[in-house]
C-alpha cells in the first residue's frame, strides 16, 4: 500500500481548499469526504494519514464509498486531473477501476487539467520588494550551476549588512528554480523580525519563525500539511515525516534571516539531516557557523556603476527626471556617502523628492533626518548591542584604515590595542558582517563599506551619548 498512499499524499498535496482557501489539510480532507458520504462522524486526520503512511486500508467492498467520495473531493480541489490518473491510484490499491457511473460522479464535467505546477510554491513566497536587481548577475549564475548540481554543497548561507539584497536575490533564484523545474518543491520560513519601510519607518513583520523548532514546524506544514505542525506530533516524528519526504525528490528550502533565531547553535545539525538530496538556501547578517558544512556566500555593496544604474533606475520609475538625467560626476558624491547598500541607495532616491543632493549628502553624514536615522538603527543597532567594549573601540577606529582597508598592523597601531585584543575584536565584527576580510593568502587587509563610515561619523556617538 505504499505506493496507494504515496499517490493519495500526491494528490492532496497538488490540492487547494475551494472553500476556505490554501492547502487541503488531512483535516480538511476528511471532513469533506464525511460531507460528501452524508455522515456526521467525520475521521480524524490521523485516518487520512493512516491511509498515505500505508498504516491502514479501506476495503476494496464495504469502502467503495468512501473511495469514490475521495476522489470526488480531490477533483474539485485540483488535485486529481483525469480518469487515467485516478484509476492508476486504484489499480496501486489493489482496487478495482472506476466504472462509467463512477466516472460520471467524480468528473461530472469531463476530465480537466493539472492544477499549474507553480500554484503552491509561489503562495508561500511574499511579494517581490524589487522589480528589477542590479550587479547580481555573476552571484546568481555562480550559485544557480550550484544548486541545480546533484552533490555538494548542500547549505548555503548568503551573508551581509541588512539592505544589501539577500532576501530579493533568494527569492530571484528560488523563483527561477523552480520555475525551470530544478526541485520538486519549495519550503520559505522567514525568521525576519522587522522589515524596514521606505518610508522611513520599521514596521513588526506577521508572525516571524523564532526558533528552530518553529522552523522545523513551519517547514512540515508547507510540505506535509498544516497538520503535522499540532501539539499532537511530536517533534521526532514530524522530522522522520519530514526526512521522508526530502529523501523522495529534491527539494529547496529557505530560511530568510537565520540570525534572528533564538537556538542556532541547533540548526545546523538539523539542516545537514535535511540536505542531500535537498539544498537549503540561507540569509544572515552575520557569519553562519559550521566550517565545511556551509557554502559561505558573502554579499558585497554595488559597485559604482550598478549604484549609480539604480539611481537612475528608481529615479526614473519615480518620475524624477532630474535625478534620473543626473551625470555620473553629479550623482557621484551620494555614492561615496552611502555606498553599494541598495536599500539606503533606494531611500536615498525617494527623499530627493523634497530635498537638493548636497543637503541630502550632508544629512546621510550626519543622520540629522529622522528617516536616516531609523535606516541606521534598522541595520547596525542589533549588532552594535553585542559588542562588548573591546569590540566597539576597534570598530569606531577602522574609518583609520581608509577605503582600502588596513594590514592587522596598522589597525594595531592605530588604535592602541594590543594585537590580542584587536584580533579577538576583528573575529567578532567580520562574524556580524560589521567589517569585511579580504585579500591575498599573504596580505590580508581590513576595510568597512562607506555607508559603515558614514554611520561611525555621527550616529554611534548619539547613541555612545
Amino acid at each position: 500500500m505504499s505506493l496507494f498512499g504515496d499517490q493519495l499524499k500526491a494528490f492532496r498535496q497538488k490540492s487547494a481548499d475551494p472553500q476556505r482557501g490554501g492547502d487541503l489539510t488531512q483535516s480538511r480532507l476528511a471532513e469533506l469526504v464525511s460531507e460528501r458520504l452524508g455522515t456526521e462522524d467525520a475521521p480524524r486526520f490521523q485516518t487520512i494519514s493512516n491511509w498515505e503512511r500505508g498504516v491502514s486500508r479501506l476495503d476494496a467492498y464495504t469502502d467503495r464509498n468512501v473511495l469514490i467520495a475521495i476522489l470526488q473531493v480531490l477533483s474539485v480541489c485540483g488535485g486529481l486531473p483525469n480518469r487515467a490518473t485516478a484509476d492508476g491510484w486504484l489499480e496501486s490499491g489493489g482496487y478495482a477501476l472506476l466504472s462509467a457511473q463512477e466516472f460520471q460522479q467524480i468528473f461530472p464535467q469531463g476530465e480537466s487539467a493539472p492544477a499549474p505546477a507553480n500554484a503552491r510554491w509561489a503562495a508561500r513566497l511574499e511579494a517581490p520588494t524589487y522589480t528589477r536587481l542590479f550587479g547580481v548577475e555573476e552571484t546568481t549564475a555562480r550559485l544557480t550551476d550550484l544548486l541545480i548540481t546533484p552533490q555538494a554543497p548542500w547549505i548555503f548561507a548568503l551573508e551581509g549588512l541588512g539592505g544589501l539584497g539577500k532576501t530579493a536575490l533568494t527569492d530571484h533564484l528560488a523563483r527561477q528554480l523552480m520555475q525551470a523545474g530544478h526541485f520538486a518543491d519549495l519550503a520559505w520560513v522567514s525568521a525576519r523580525p522587522v522589515a524596514f519601510s521606505l518610508d522611513g519607518t520599521v514596521q513588526p513583520a506577521p508572525q516571524p519563525v523564532l526558533s528552530v523548532d518553529e522552523a522545523g514546524r513551519e517547514l512540515a506544514a508547507q510540505l506535509l500539511g498544516r497538520e503535522t505542525a499540532s501539539e499532537l506530533v511530536s517533534p521526532q516524528a514530524r522530522q522522520q515525516m519530514l526526512l521522508e519526504r526530502l529523501r523522495a525528490a529534491p527539494h529547496l528550502l529557505v530560511i530568510d534571516n537565520l540570525e534572528s533565531l533564538t537556538d542556532l547553535e541547533q540548526l545546523l545539525p538539523l539542516l545537514q539531516r535535511f540536505a542531500n538530496p535537498a539544498k537549503i538556501l540561507l540569509t544572515s547578517r552575520q557569519r553562519m557557523p559550521g566550517g565545511s558544512a556551509v557554502y559561505h556566500c558573502p554579499l558585497p555593496g554595488l559597485e559604482e556603476a550598478d549604484a549609480l544604474a539604480l539611481i537612475r533606475y528608481e529615479a526614473s520609475t519615480g518620475n524624477l527626471p532630474h535625478v534620473s538625467g543626473a551625470t555620473d560626476a553629479q550623482l557621484r558624491p551620494l555614492f561615496q556617502v552611502i555606498g553599494g547598500n541598495p536599500l539606503a541607495l533606494r531611500l536615498a532616491v525617494g527623499q530627493l523628492h523634497l530635498r537638493e543632493l548636497t543637503r541630502l549628502i550632508d544629512e546621510w553624514q550626519q543622520a540629522t533626518a529622522s528617516e536616516i536615522e531609523a535606516f541606521y538603527t534598522f541595520i547596525y543597532r542589533s549588532a552594535w548591542d553585542r559588542l562588548d567594549e573591546t569590540c566597539r573601540y576597534a570598530f569606531l577606529s577602522m574609518p583609520l584604515a581608509g577605503e582600502q582597508g588596513g594590514r592587522l598592523a596598522h589597525l594595531v597601531a592605530t588604535s592602541g590595542l594590543a594585537e590580542r585584543e584587536m584580533l579577538a575584536a576583528l573575529e567578532q565584527l567580520t562574524t556580524l558582517n560589521l567589517v569585511n576580510a579580504h585579500g591575498t593568502l599573504d596580505d590580508r587587509r581590513f576595510s568597512i563599506h562607506s555607508l559603515t563610515r558614514s554611520f561611525l561619523h555621527r550616529q554611534v556617538a548619539q547613541w555612545l551619548g
